[in-house]
């Protein structure tokens, strides 16, 4: 049976990865080394453009305790291209799969977009779109410091429930889960 972090080790795990991940980052060249974290709403978060060629991408990563609804609807209605959050848990009222398809929504005039959400606890991971390199550095260092690796959810396309991946239907509405599906 896949091992589980405790609350304790959850937020100890969040504490370290505010290390691991700026220096890890500042150390690939993503973020300046005089770059740092500054508040936002109940955690901290690193803002930068990530540049391709000569395209500079907005981008945010975000660390918190506790993702919110107040986090997670800002994330959804951001013009950065590339949004990560990652937190240690995740409060009941949050639904991952309604934010995912309102980020789809929100994010159609940008040209290339990801979004992310990681929960430490259980390791629930809801993406949406390609991730450029520094987000997938940040999800090999995700997994490398966590006991099990994340694993990404399928959302339903009829009531939006998160899913594990290799759940054939949905959990909570009981309708087959498919490889691509409606949007509403």
């Amino acid at each position: 049976m896949a091992k589980t972090q405790t609350q304790e080790q959850t937020t100890d795990s969040l504490t370290d990865l505010r290390v691991l991940l700026l220096d890890a980052l500042v150390a690939a060249r993503y973020l300046p080394a005089d770059v740092h974290w500054r508040p936002h709403h109940s955690g901290e978060a690193v803002y930068f453009a990530d540049r391709v060629f000569s395209d500079e991408r907005p981008a945010v990563l975000v660390l918190v305790d506790e993702v919110t609804e107040d986090i997670i609807s800002e994330s959804v209605k951001s013009n950065f291209r590339s949004y990560v959050v990652v937190g240690a848990t995740l409060n009941p009222n949050v639904d991952l799969g309604k934010s995912r398809i309102k980020r789809l929504k929100n994010a159609e005039n940008l040209n290339e977009h990801y979004w992310a959400t990681f929960i430490l606890k259980d390791a629930i991971l809801v993406t949406l779109g390609t991730p450029l390199s520094w987000c997938r550095l940040i999800g090999e260092i995700l997994n490398a410091h966590m006991p099990t690796p994340f694993v990404q959810r399928r959302i339903c396309a009829y009531c939006h429930a998160l899913n594990g991946y290799t759940d054939r239907a949905c959990t909570q509405c009981k309708k087959p889960l498919m490889a691509t599906g409606r949007l509403e």
